[in-house]
């Protein structure tokens, strides 16, 4: 435990084979569990040892396994970190790594073992980075530059939350409301007109 590590867990459709492979910087693994005498046969309701797994996946038994023969393949090895690797290309040149979202001290020592020299520019918001995390690099990362160029670093600031967009001026006017006859001024009805009543003429 303690150490960088990678890895990534599969399990094929029907669970009938179950995967763990991984490494760090100092070793590889990797782990199928599965039936060896019965082909695809599903590992549903497989006892494996003192467990039972009713739908096993990868995470839950190569996982562990692949966990338990690298604490033994490490015993006495000494606790590595992953290196971000430069390149130099042929003509002595020092191509700058692409370190955006690595972290400022992890930054400046792979710039520097790459025989560069190491400047801290501005810290700027970047609202998918955390602060210290590297923003950019000018030059930038895939550049070819001399040994001993200087490299700024753009950092992030602490993790930057936007502000709520402001409603816009149109949407805060208050409504209009219809327009209605004034109350000091009554609107003149007409009144109906009585029907023409037919009087029979006398005889």
């Amino acid at each position: 435990g303690g150490r960088d590590s990678a890895g990534k867990t599969g399990t094929s459709d029907g669970g009938s084979h179950l995967w763990m492979i991984g490494y760090t910087p100092q070793r590889s693994t990797a782990v199928w569990t599965g039936r060896t005498l019965q082909g695809t046969k599903p590992l549903t309701g497989a006892r494996i040892g003192n467990n039972w797994y009713g739908n096993p996946v990868g995470s839950q038994v190569s996982g562990p396994t692949w966990r338990r023969i690298m604490n033994a393949a490490h015993e006495g090895l000494p606790n590595e970190s992953f290196r971000i690797l430069t390149r130099q290309s042929a003509d002595g040149k020092v191509v700058v790594p692409d370190l955006r979202g690595t972290y400022q001290q992890e930054a400046i020592a792979a710039l520097q073992e790459a025989g560069l020299t190491v400047r801290t520019g501005q810290w700027v918001n970047d609202p998918n980075l955390d602060g210290g995390q590297v923003v950019r690099t000018d030059p930038a990362g895939g550049t070819s530059v001399d040994p001993g160029t200087t490299v700024t670093l753009t950092l992030a600031a602490a993790r930057y939350t936007p502000p709520p967009p402001q409603p816009s001026r149109r949407a805060t006017q208050q409504p209009t409301s219809t327009q209605g006859p004034s109350p000091s001024q009554p609107q003149a009805t007409t009144r109906p007109r009585a029907a023409a009543s037919a009087t029979p003429a006398p005889q």
